[in-house]
This record gives C-alpha cells, structure tokens and sequence, in this order.
C-alpha cells in the first residue's frame, strides 16, 4: 500500500509533463482530451516502474514515455481521420489499399525508437544542467518547436538575433563544460 502511495506521488510530481504531451496529442477542447490524459498518465506509470536512477532523471525518462505515446496517439488519430472515422480497432489490422499491408506501415516513422530517444532525452537533461535557467529555458523551446520569434515573444519581447546568440553561447557552454568531465 505504501508502494502505491510512494508511485503516485512521484506520478503526481510529472502532471505537468503529462498534461504538456497531452496539449500535443489533442487538444484541450477535443472530446478525446481526457482519454489522452489517462493514456499519457499510465505511460508515465510504466516509465516510474522502469526508472533507474544510476541511469538518468526520472522526469527525462517520464518525458520520453509521454512523447512517445503522444506520438502514437496522433498516428492512430490521424488513421481514424483517413478511414472516414470509422474507429481502428487495431494498427496491424490490413488496410484498404491495393496490397493490404498493416495500417501501421503507412504511418510508420522510420526515426529512433523509444530506446535511442530515452537515451536522447537522457543526454539533453545532461547538457540543460550546464545551463543558466534563461539559456535552459530558450533550448527547451527552441527543441520543443518554437520558433525564434515565439521564444523571444515568451521571454519579454527579445529579437530573434538574440535569441539564436543565448541559443549558441548555451550549447556552446554545455559541450564546454561536458568535455571537462
């Protein structure tokens, strides 16, 4: 029973997280939106069972399991919008074109799996260590897909120029203090 409470608790410290890859996977106004949250929460679950702390932070581990069920989330959204609505009952189930190959092979991505994206993850929570919170916060954005123009509207109406120069002088100052080590 204490186990239980211990996870949640940790399961808690991550909603931010959660609920961050779930504004990824649908939107907040979506009649889906609260499926993809208990989906995301129980992928954060599995990542708190397989946590090892030798090995990296919790919340990069929690990160990666929760974009890479998102990712999953918007692939088999996408599939139910291109069959016509109709509910997919399984991504291995053939589809309707002219050699009924699984659904899945259409929309696979041919990216790292979730294993070489862990160990990305793993690698940036090291690098952002090095960062001063201003320069974190830029990289995050910028690695999270805003543009420069959006990350310098976030951080009180910055130009894009200096934005790319935090950018720069961060990842410079990260590689810097990892050579040392």
């Amino acid at each position: 029973m204490r186990e239980q409470q211990a996870l949640a608790r940790r399961l808690a410290r991550h909603e931010g997280i959660i609920r961050m890859a779930a504004r990824a996977a649908a939107y907040r106004s979506s009649p889906d939106y609260n499926d993809v949250l208990q989906e995301l929460r129980l992928a954060a679950w599995r990542a708190l069972q397989v946590h090892d702390p030798a090995r990296g932070a919790e919340s990069s581990l929690v990160a990666a399991y929760c974009r890479n069920a998102a990712f999953t989330l918007r692939a088999a959204a996408r599939v139910q919008r291109l069959g016509g609505g109709q509910p997919v009952a399984s991504l291995d189930a053939p589809a309707d074109g002219v050699d009924g190959s699984p659904i899945i092979e259409s929309i696979a991505d041919d990216g790292p799996g979730p294993d070489e994206q862990a160990a990305a993850s793993l690698a940036a929570a090291d690098v952002l260590r090095h960062a001063r919170p201003r320069e974190r916060t830029i990289l995050t954005l910028r690695a999270s897909g805003f543009t420069l123009d959006e990350v310098g509207q976030r951080l009180g109406g910055l130009s894009r120029e200096r934005i790319r120069q935090c950018e720069v002088e961060a990842l410079c100052r990260c590689v810097t203090a990892r050579r040392r080590r």
